[in-house]
């Protein structure tokens, strides 16, 4: 009996192995399935086509709050967020120039801009300050509505 357990356990591992490099020869597959019942916010692409977001960056923390508040005061952005200190290399007359600066992300929307940028240039310490404007190619339904909805807010 001891014999036959033995073989037994023979062939299993031999057919094992078998199984082992048939499946050597096949790609693996490293694609990340996500789960089904996973939650996902609907995109809305006609509300996100109007939303731009603004960068511009400043010298100073304190420097890029205060325009961040007076646009978000304004109601010509929805929202800032300041990410800093950030490392800029740059031109500037003549000369390559290494600088901290503060990044401002601004989410505003395209019937927006015009003013926006005007009160970017009037309020900026830079002779040139740095204006980019991205369009959102894609937004969460939510977000989306809430930022149209703030956007659209009467100022008080």
């Amino acid at each position: 009996m001891k014999k036959a357990a033995e073989k037994q356990a023979a062939e299993k591992h031999t057919t094992e192995k078998q199984a082992d490099s048939r499946q050597a020869d096949k790609p693996i597959d490293t694609t990340v399935d996500k789960p089904a019942e996973a939650p996902v916010a609907k995109a809305v692409p006609r509300q996100a086509a109007e939303i731009l977001v603004v960068t511009t960056t400043a010298a100073r923390k304190d420097e890029a709050e205060s325009l961040a508040a007076e646009v978000v005061t304004r109601r010509l952005a929805a929202c800032v967020q300041i990410v800093g200190p950030i490392a800029s290399v740059f031109h500037w007359q003549g000369k390559v120039e290494h600088s901290e600066e503060w990044l401002c992300q601004i989410k505003t929307r395209r019937d927006k801009y015009a003013e926006l940028e005007a009160v970017l240039r009037q309020l900026h310490p830079y002779d040139v300050p740095e204006i980019v404007a991205v369009p959102a190619a894609m937004a969460s339904e939510t977000y989306a509505q809430w930022l149209h909805e703030e956007l659209d807010r009467k100022l008080p």
